[in-house]
């Protein structure tokens, strides 16, 4: 997990968050205190990553989150980072769209399985990114932040629980192997004795 940038720390939420965009139905748990990891989020506009980096800080004050105006610094970011979540806004400007930088993300080592948050206020883009996508989810602009900070969190969780599986397999792993090595030590130690 990369470092958390503890250069924020709100008292109050966003004004979206403390404002009316909640359903009366639904409870507001905009604070998430026990979601751990770490967010990069890609958009071409500085107010939109702010205002993303302000939901999820301020609902998720555990999370490391990065930033990326374009595809060639998410790319850097990625290289230098341990991401388990992208934020992703779908048109971003210059030759490579969110679509195309989510593929590329996916595609680097370690990442195939990070799932990718879409934001967009295209229409017809859930249909484009289902027929390439497994793992992303797609949120219409404007955003609901409650419902946006709820699926944060539960992939968060989900990422989480992943690298604990595989913390437990390279554990079992460095196990087996220093079984083997102690086996052919003493079965070279029987066949002395014989």
């Amino acid at each position: 997990m990369s470092p958390k940038n503890s250069s924020r720390a709100p008292s109050d939420p966003p004004s979206s968050i403390a404002g009316g965009d909640t359903d009366e139905t639904e409870k507001d748990d905009t604070k998430m205190p026990h979601a751990k990891g770490s967010i990069l989020i890609v958009d071409d506009d500085r107010s939109q990553r702010a205002y993303l980096r302000g939901l999820i800080e301020y609902s998720f004050p555990e999370v490391y989150v990065g930033e990326a105006g374009n595809f060639e610094s998410a790319m850097k970011m990625a290289g230098e980072h341990d991401f388990d979540l992208f934020v992703m806004d779908v048109l971003l400007d210059g030759n490579t769209d969110g679509v195309q930088a989510a593929k590329a993300l996916n595609a680097l080592n370690g990442y195939h399985v990070t799932p990718v948050i879409f934001i967009t206020a295209a229409d017809g883009m859930r249909a484009k990114l289902k027929s390439e996508f497994d793992n992303f989810l797609c949120y219409d602009k404007p955003l609901k932040p409650h419902v946006f900070n709820r699926r944060v969190g539960r992939c968060l969780e989900l990422m989480e629980s992943l690298n604990q599986i595989r913390q437990n397999v390279i554990s079992l792993n460095i196990l087996e192997t220093d079984m083997i090595a102690q086996n052919e030590m003493l079965g070279g130690i029987h066949a002395i004795r014989t």
